[in-house]
């Protein structure tokens, strides 16, 4: 049950940052996180309702991020300099310079992370914090909980840690550059869905898979794995889903999951003809909205192959990722 909750984990956290996008357009913007899990009888844990403002002894930390934009942290930990918080900064430093090179798209937004430390970190837990949006302007609002006394960066860092700063950070930050696409339609709460989230999500995992590559190889084929890369395409369902794949669905977390891990792999193949940064400036230049069917004939377009022909692709490629160093195709592996 173990492995369920984890998946559950991940793709509850990613849904949270997706429900953001309609509140954007409110005078207030609402961040949200969740952890949830679930014993064998299908019983939700009981969670703990994390509110920042309630802890003692918090600090704010200001980071440049370039471009007037900065990062701030807020935190309970006396010692956090101590503890490699610079070093963490630094990272997510990199990490905005990174999806902004790959995408070849300005970030005009400002990050604000809760780093919040335990004698007994909550395993299930749910937070919220609401923002003026004329006064904030914050992109992201991001939580992670630690140890008491653990390090806040390197391998001995949580796994909390790594996971917000090598995947969870680079895809959201990669969804703030679609939401300034124009005439990319996404989907929208309590609205008709366009079909373009294979291509959304896709593009925010290639990126995050991209940048922990870089930046730690050790955690890179973990984060592979835990979306299945290597047999999701495989999966009749998933094929007949991907393109249908819409924000509001009866899926299974386990099922989103491998949705997103899927979609990566169409989106490492379209970015094997074209780059990202190429990609994203083509829809720019197209003079109507687009939805899902007008994205998947430009790949078709720019691939020369079907659809199909794509996932079949998409299969070897997440196929060979997996495989040893020493059998791993030099040309799939570049392309990631």
């Amino acid at each position: 049950m173990k492995n369920f909750v984890t998946f559950a984990c991940i793709v509850i956290l990613l849904i949270a940052s997706a429900l953001n996008v309609s509140a954007k357009v409110s005078p207030y913007v609402t961040f949200s996180q969740e952890i949830t899990g679930f014993d064998e009888s299908g019983t939700q844990y009981p969670t703990v309702e994390i509110n920042p403002a309630s802890f003692t002894g918090m600090k704010a930390l200001t980071f440049a991020l370039g471009n007037s934009h900065k990062l701030v942290i807020e935190t309970n930990i006396p010692d956090a300099e101590n503890r490699g918080l610079n070093e963490f900064a630094a990272t997510v430093q990199r990490c905005y310079q990174f999806v902004e090179e790959e995408s070849g798209s300005t970030l005009n937004e400002n990050i604000l992370l809760y780093i919040l430390e335990f004698v007994s970190v909550p395993e299930y837990y749910r937070f919220q914090m609401r923002f003026s949006a004329r006064e904030a302007h914050w992109g992201e609002v991001r939580l992670v909980l630690v140890r008491k006394n653990a390090p806040l960066h390197g391998p001995d860092a949580p796994e909390a840690i790594h996971e917000l700063l090598y995947d969870t950070l680079p895809h959201e930050l990669g969804h703030d550059v679609l939401r300034g696409i124009s005439n990319l339609q996404q989907d929208i709460d309590n609205r008709a869905s366009y079909h373009t989230r294979w291509f959304i999500e896709g593009f925010c995992e290639l990126l995050a898979k991209r940048f922990s590559k870089l930046e730690v190889p050790y955690l890179w084929e973990k984060f592979l794995a835990r979306r299945h890369v290597d047999t999701v395409l495989a999966n009749r369902m998933i094929r007949d889903k991907i393109f249908q794949w819409s924000q509001e669905n009866t899926n299974s977390p386990v099922l989103e999951s491998d949705l997103y891990g899927a979609s990566m792999l169409v989106l490492m193949r379209w970015s094997s003809v074209i780059s990202v940064n190429d990609i994203l400036t083509q829809i720019q230049e197209q003079e109507k909205p687009l939805a899902g069917g007008e994205l998947v004939t430009m790949m078709e377009s720019a691939t020369g192959l079907s659809r199909e022909k794509i996932l079949d692709q998409g299969q070897l490629l997440g196929e060979d990722l997996l495989r040893p160093d020493d059998k791993r195709s030099p040309f799939i592996y570049s392309k990631i």
